[in-house]
């Protein structure tokens, strides 16, 4: 949409967005002269047992995988912690909001978190 308006119009949008450096899904949002945010967060099935994270961005942005996160509780900004990581098996189980979560690897590596 940058390309199709005003500098101006984009300038309006941003303030009134609040000058948001990521976009809904958690990717950088360039800044006005084109550099964008080093990437941040390490993949979710890379954590350790015991350890607390916050989902700050989803990499598989398809319609099913989106709403399979908004059904577990894995959505951006999620926390939770990391309950049973086994790597010979390929899964991971965290908990979020009180609810248990088991996840194979292929789907946490596609969760950034912090």
């Amino acid at each position: 949409m940058e390309h199709a308006v005003s500098d101006l119009l984009v300038d309006r949008i941003d303030a009134f967005l609040n000058y948001p450096a990521t976009d809904p899904h958690g990717d950088p949002i360039p800044k006005a002269d084109g550099t964008v945010a080093g990437n941040t967060g390490r993949r979710l099935s890379e954590l350790a047992v015991g350890h607390a994270f916050r989902v700050i961005r989803v990499l598989d942005q398809s319609p099913d995988f989106l709403r399979y996160l908004t059904e577990t509780g894995l959505k951006l900004d999620a926390t939770g912690t990391v309950l049973i990581n086994r790597a010979e098996s390929g899964t991971i189980t965290v908990e979020i909001g009180g609810r248990h979560t088991t996840l194979a690897h292929s789907i946490a590596d596609r969760l950034l978190v912090e």
